[in-house]
């Protein structure tokens, strides 16, 4: 279909692929940095010398402190919504507030020299609140809408060098994300509830086969599972509706690579 491998599956018109390090460093390295947004450290951890853990983390300052910064980007994300439409002289949105985190770990333990196991961690979260006031009959109403979003993620992998030329992984994922919004409609007296809940699940067998200097074969098989929930529940008029829907998919692929002695030409088919 296109240029991209065939480990990536089918539909796909471009891949952003990003790794962590996957190599046991025997001295500590780390760091820190604060911009006008959030703070963030990360630090690989040498534990011996067949393992090493790595962390990262970063939070927002928005919720201590409002920056130029911040305010642009709040401006551009959320324009033409509640929070930046300036409405009648009854209504007004006020007190927004908006905040993240988000934490990553890998632990790399060598078994030994042909055997590794990796073992991936990621929470990421996001949540945004305000109020939204009206005056009605002389009186002041103050109701309060908020967003959540978040991310769970984790993985296990076993790498297997069998010899120079044959090489295993076996990778075991789970990944779930979340989000829960309420949103009032003060005017119109409307609440709004939203609840969406994506589950990504699966197994992952692949092998790499070195032919020869000019010849390499990747293949394997692959299983997912996606779930897929939504929730819209409104009380005026009073709406509700729930919808949840799993999809399986088996996959064998194989992808043979050449590149010649000069590589200046590549070719592949899978």
């Amino acid at each position: 279909k296109n240029g991209t491998s065939a480990i990536y599956g089918d539909g796909v018109s471009s891949v952003i692929d990003m790794q962590t390090s996957n190599t046991i460093e025997r001295e500590f390295s780390g760091g820190a940095g604060l911009n006008m947004i959030n703070v963030d450290a990360f630090g690989k951890i040498p534990l011996g010398k067949k393992t090493a853990l790595l962390l990262s983390a970063r939070r927002s300052i928005t919720d201590f402190i409002e920056t130029l910064t911040f305010d642009q980007y709040f401006k551009r994300i959320f324009q033409d919504t509640d929070l930046t439409t300036k409405g009648s002289n009854n209504f007004k949105s006020k007190d927004e507030r908006f905040y993240f985190y988000d934490v990553t770990a890998k632990l790399l333990y060598n078994i030994s020299g042909k055997d590794k196991l990796r073992f991936n961690f990621l929470n990421i979260y996001n949540k945004i609140d305000y109020e939204e006031q009206s005056r009605k009959n002389d009186q002041n109403e103050i109701l309060n809408s908020n967003l959540t979003q978040r991310n769970l993620a984790t993985g296990i992998e076993y790498l297997r060098t069998w010899n120079p030329d044959f090489y295993t992984t076996a990778q075991l994922y789970l990944s779930n994300y979340a989000l829960g919004a309420t949103n009032f409609d003060v005017l119109n007296n409307q609440r709004l509830i939203q609840e969406n809940e994506v589950f990504d699940g699966g197994l992952k067998l692949h092998f790499l086969y070195t032919i020869n200097s000019n010849l390499s074969m990747i293949g394997g098989y692959q299983f997912a599972e996606v779930g897929i929930s939504n929730l819209e529940d409104v009380n005026n008029p009073t709406f509700r509706r729930f919808i949840k829907e799993v999809i399986r998919t088996h996959a064998i692929f194989n992808e043979v690579k050449f590149s010649s002695n000069s590589n200046s030409t590549k070719a592949k088919i899978g």
